[in-house]
């Protein structure tokens, strides 16, 4: 789901031509398909939607991507899911996709251990569209391999948080091509990562326990090592439309729950 955006988009998966071929749907907010299409990848492994349309009525994302089981990202017009443009990664299972806040790069990762960040094409027609591979980072092999962008993130200069089920968590800062820092801790397995919409935090989500992190260190700030029963399957921070203030994290489980967390406040 985007923000400030009524649509929803989700992915499932089955077999190109079996009867649970893959599926991309676009929902509105309240739970209706308002359309759906066949996606040529295989298993959908993520889906992920690009920043709001400026000046849309009503708002909606410009931009739907998908990846699947052979590690294809195929790109749509959100509206219309007019499929515009395939890209074959060579990284088999692309296994998450995220946006930049300002919409012009695209990160993905892969069971390959490698997290790829690709130049989105702006403007682009039907058929000419192209996803140009920026930069090419190691992290390792990992079947869940979480990533995030800093709020802050431009075309130019930008921060990504990235974690997987070995137990480490890097914070990658790239300014134009080069990789120019690189932080790392080992938490356990992270299933899940959410940065600040303000950028001061970073929260992860583990096996049984939720982690927040300092974003300028990946200092631990505070931890809950019982959140769920089993496996933490994502987390997100919640900002009060009232007061723009950070107060919650929500957290969804392998146990079933979904639950609402208070940040605590920070000491003397």
């Amino acid at each position: 789901m985007s923000a400030q955006s009524p649509f929803l988009v989700t992915g499932e998966g089955g077999w190109n031509g079996s009867a649970n071929s893959p599926t991309l749907r676009v929902l509105d907010d309240s739970g209706s398909i308002q359309l759906e299409t066949q996606a040529p990848i295989g298993y959908v492994y993520s889906v992920a939607l690009s920043p709001v349309s400026e000046g849309s009525t009503p708002p909606y994302p410009e931009w739907t991507v998908a990846s699947g089981f052979y590690g294809e990202i195929v790109v749509y017009r959100t509206v219309g899911l007019e499929l515009y443009a395939t890209k074959a990664t060579k990284k088999k299972r692309t296994k998450a996709l995220e946006f930049s806040s300002d919409g012009r790069i695209l990160a993905s990762t892969s069971t390959a251990g490698r997290i790829q960040v690709w130049s989105f094409p702006q403007p682009c027609n039907p058929g000419d569209c192209e996803l140009e591979l920026r930069l090419s980072l190691s992290h390792s092999g990992s079947w869940y391999f979480p990533i995030d962008f800093a709020p802050d993130s431009t075309f130019e200069s930008f921060k990504i948080v990235s974690g997987t089920d070995g137990g480490t968590i890097k914070l990658w800062t790239i300014d134009g091509l080069v990789e120019t820092d690189v932080l790392s801790v080992d938490s356990g397995a992270v299933y899940a990562l959410d940065w600040s919409p303000y950028g001061d935090m970073i929260v992860a989500a583990g096996s049984g326990e939720i982690t927040v992190y300092d974003s300028s260190d990946l200092s631990v700030l505070f931890r809950n090592s019982e959140a769920h029963r089993g496996r933490v399957n994502d987390v997100a921070f919640y900002v009060d439309p009232d007061d723009n203030n950070i107060q919650w994290i929500v957290s969804g489980g392998a146990d079933g729950d979904l639950k609402l967390w208070s940040i605590p406040a920070p000491g003397p």
